[in-house]
C-alpha cells in the first residue's frame, strides 16, 4: 500500500514539476512578447502626453493672450477718457509715438496739459491764449465752447510742419503742451497729415482694436478686480477670526 503511495506521490510531483515547467515557459514567451510590445506602448503613452502636454501650453498660451489684450485694451479705454481723446485717436498716438522714439508718458502729459491750456487760456491767462493766438490755432468753436483737444493737437501738428523747428516753436510746444511739449516734436514734425499716415498704416498692420473690443476689455479687467477684493474680503474676515484679540 505504501509503495502504492509512493509511486503515485511520485506521479503527481513529476506531473506537477512537468506543468511548472511548462508555466515557466508560458511566463517566458509573455515576457518576451512584452518586451516586443512594450517599446510601442511606451511610444504611444509618450505620444499622448506629448499631445496633452501641447494642448496645455497651447490653451496657456491663448489665456495669457487674452489677458495680455484685455490689460493693453483696459488701459487705452482708461486713459484715453483721461486725456479726452477718442480711443482710435489714442491707439494712434501710441503708435507714432513707438515709431518717432517718443515715450508715451510724453503724449498723455501734453495732452491733459493742452487741454488745461485750453481752458485756461478762455478763462484769462494772457499768456497762453496769447500763444495759441500766435500760432494761429483757434480754441473754441462758432458757438464759443472750446473745441475738441484732438483738433487742436492736429492744428499744432500744423503749425510745426509749416514753421519747423525753432526756438520759438518749442517755447509754444512748451506753453501749450507743458514739459512735454518738445518731447513731441518727432511726433508733430509730419502734421496732421503725418498722423493720418500712422493711422493708416495702424489700421493696415490691424492694430487698431475695436470699440467692442476695449469695451469687452475692461469690463473684463474690472471683474478681475472685483474678484481680488473680494477674496482680500475673505482674507480680511478669516484674519479677524484668527489673530489674537
Amino acid at each position: 500500500m505504501a509503495d502504492v503511495v509512493a509511486i503515485r506521490i511520485k506521479a503527481d510531483a513529476k506531473q506537477a514539476k512537468k506543468e511548472l515547467k511548462g508555466l515557466g515557459r508560458g511566463f517566458t514567451g509573455l515576457q518576451s512578447n512584452v518586451a516586443k510590445v512594450t517599446p510601442g506602448l511606451l511610444a504611444v503613452a509618450a505620444g499622448i502626453a506629448a499631445i496633452g502636454a501641447a494642448a496645455v501650453a497651447a490653451g496657456a498660451a491663448l489665456v495669457k493672450n487674452a489677458n495680455d489684450v484685455s490689460l493693453l485694451g483696459d488701459e487705452i479705454a482708461k486713459t484715453a477718457r483721461i486725456v479726452g481723446v477718442s480711443a482710435e485717436q489714442f491707439q494712434v498716438l501710441r503708435f507714432a509715438a513707438d515709431r518717432s522714439g517718443v515715450a508715451m508718458s510724453s503724449v498723455t502729459n501734453g495732452l491733459k496739459r493742452l487741454s488745461r491750456s485750453m481752458f485756461d487760456a478762455q478763462n484769462g491767462s494772457k499768456l497762453t491764449l496769447d500763444t495759441f493766438v500766435g500760432m494761429g490755432i483757434a480754441i473754441e468753436d462758432a458757438d464759443g465752447n472750446l473745441r475738441d483737444s484732438e483738433d487742436v493737437f492736429r492744428d499744432i501738428a500744423d503749425r510745426i510742419q509749416t514753421v519747423g523747428v525753432n526756438t520759438q516753436t518749442t517755447a509754444e510746444l512748451m506753453t501749450v503742451l507743458g514739459r512735454s511739449g518738445a518731447d513731441l516734436t518727432n511726433v508733430l514734425l509730419g502734421g496732421s497729415a503725418g498722423l493720418d499716415e500712422f493711422a493708416t498704416e495702424l489700421e493696415d498692420l490691424g492694430g487698431i482694436l475695436s470699440g467692442e473690443l476695449l469695451a469687452d476689455s475692461e469690463r473684463f479687467q474690472d471683474s478681475m478686480a472685483d474678484l481680488d477684493f473680494a477674496f482680500l474680503g475673505l482674507k480680511a474676515s478669516i484674519a479677524e477670526h484668527v489673530l489674537p484679540g
